[in-house]
């Protein structure tokens, strides 16, 4: 059983609950003065909307193109005396922080078993898990409440609380653990790469190096289709049939990135999905091929690695009775902390788009290209303001390259840290997205494939003695003094608030450990 419900800050009892998740709102007021402004603020604009005509409240759209803001307790279970959970938070946006605080409690005798309070900054996703081992007691229930907050900034620049809470419930005899036999994925699966993760490849050509190949995928202006493969089954203990999976009992699948929140994959092609009953004891499904949704380009970038996560909920029956209970099952890449038969881990998931690129040429000062393997010191090159002199020559190896091609089919192979100069600036490889565009030798041009690559060969570097930009199959590109002085975006600082949040955090989880001591 599982109850998820927004915190209504203009409603007492929700106020006095979310704050007492937090020590209590005399330690707020006395220990944290920006936290506590943060919290009245919100509070005070709670009861103003609440207060105001239905019509003149914001609406609030939902994101389109997949990526979502989510929250929730991934998965709880009991199994081998063992109670076992998860919670995970993802936003679209970036916030100030984000805060997961959670207590796991025995519903016999009260008991608090375990209890975890993490937070992130300037982070757009955290996760939190803990596993007990309890006593043998068949008859005991367990719950998990998290209580999952975001400080963000509202319109206006002031710093807003916003804040959901779930609690679930297992028990010591759910059925989830006893009668689930196994579960078995199909798909994905890394059958030919062999490694941890899955790689996907779409628009890409065909290679050794992928898994799954999609042809002809939809890329839209701000877009890109997503499509992903899922077939399986489940298979029961003995005198147990499973009948159906229930759409419409939380069932949940979607891949979940840390840099862009998650992107849901909806129901519309429920009739379209396969489900066979192999034998009494097994129910499998096939997902049709073209299950998608699409994904913000500007979440496309050189290393898209993801988490894939289904949660779906088992009609069975008994010796041929039905029984009115659903077994819950788990399949997910990203809760390595849970065990049982009614989860199973599989490995992440690696997206990579676009066709793979040849050996870079550069552009030389007569207007010739020259493969930059064959270039000499004392030969010009030219660059951004015109010729420039070759003054070194820099060869070394790198293990795996990024690959950006234009849309007008240009493209090239450099190594992470490597600046590109896009319309916004001057870039490493590594800091790309697909909606970022590139100045070329034609003007700006989109990216149409961004992907990283095996490599595990030798690379060049031009020193020049101009102003440090080259023209590399016709994209203008750094040389290596652009490279050298090109630096990640710092880090940055926090202000009151965030410190503030950090301090309390550390304080909860210290007395959270003592407690457990």
């Amino acid at each position: 059983m599982s109850k998820m419900i927004h915190y209504d800050l203009a409603d007492a009892g929700h106020y006095r609950v979310f704050t007492d998740r937090l020590g209590g709102e005399e330690r707020v007021r006395k220990s944290y003065p920006e936290l506590f402004k943060a919290l009245i603020y919100s509070r005070d604009k709670a009861v103003r909307e609440a207060s105001s005509p239905r019509f003149l409240l914001e609406k609030s759209d939902a994101e389109p193109h997949g990526f979502t803001d989510f929250q929730g307790i991934d998965c709880l279970e009991y199994y081998g005396g063992q109670v076992s959970s998860s919670s995970d938070m993802g936003t679209v946006s970036k916030p100030q922080v984000l805060s997961i605080v959670s207590e796991m409690k025995d519903l016999f005798s009260g008991t608090i078993l375990d209890s975890r309070a993490e937070y992130v900054q300037n982070e757009q996703y955290i996760s939190s898990s803990m596993r007990v081992t309890t006593k043998e007691q068949p008859q005991y229930d367990y719950t998990v409440e998290s209580t999952f907050t975001k400080v963000k900034k509202d319109p206006s620049g002031r710093s807003v609380i916003d804040s959901y809470a779930e609690t679930r419930e297992v028990s010591s005899k759910d059925t989830g653990a006893a009668i689930v036999e196994s579960i078995t994925v199909n798909d994905p699966l890394p059958h030919i790469t062999k490694g941890n993760r899955t790689v996907i490849y779409y628009n890409n050509r065909r290679g050794t190096g992928c898994d799954y190949y999609y042809d002809n995928v939809d890329q839209r202006d701000d877009s890109v289709r997503i499509m992903l493969p899922f077939k399986g089954g489940i298979r029961l203990a003995s005198g147990f049939s499973p009948l159906f999976v229930d759409k419409n009992k939380d069932f949940d699948l979607k891949i979940k990135t840390k840099e862009n929140g998650g992107i849901q994959f909806g129901l519309s092609g429920w009739g379209q999905i396969v489900w066979e009953h192999p034998d009494a004891n097994t129910l499998t499904w096939a997902f049709p091929d073209d299950w998608h949704n699409y994904i913000y380009k500007e979440g496309v970038k050189a290393v898209n690695e993801v988490e894939f996560y289904c949660k779906m909920k088992v009609a069975i029956s008994l010796d041929g009775k039905t029984v009115m209970e659903y077994v819950p099952i788990v399949i997910t890449s990203g809760i390595s902390s849970l065990a049982g038969n009614s989860v199973k881990t599989i490995p992440k998931l690696e997206f990579q788009w676009g066709c793979f690129a040849k050996s870079t040429r550069i552009k030389m000062a007569d207007g010739s290209y020259k493969l930059i393997s064959q270039i000499r010191a004392g030969e010009r090159v030219m660059t951004g303001n015109g010729p420039a002199n070759v003054t070194e020559v820099i060869t070394g190896t790198e293990a795996k390259m990024t690959v950006i091609s234009t849309a007008s089919g240009r493209t090239l192979k450099v190594s992470h840290d490597h600046p590109v100069l896009t319309g916004a600036g001057w870039k490493t490889a590594d800091r790309l997205t697909a909606a970022d565009v590139l100045r070329t030798e034609s003007g700006l041009e989109s990216i149409e494939a961004l992907y990283t690559e095996a490599y595990n060969d030798k690379v060049f570097s031009l020193r020049t003695d101009g102003e440090g930009t080259l023209i590399a199959e016709g994209i203008f590109s750094g040389d290596l003094a652009r490279q050298n002085r090109t630096e990640p975006p710092a880090e940055e600082p926090l202000d009151e608030l965030q410190q503030e949040f950090a301090d309390l955090m550390e304080r909860i989880a210290r007395e959270q450990e003592a407690r457990h001591g």
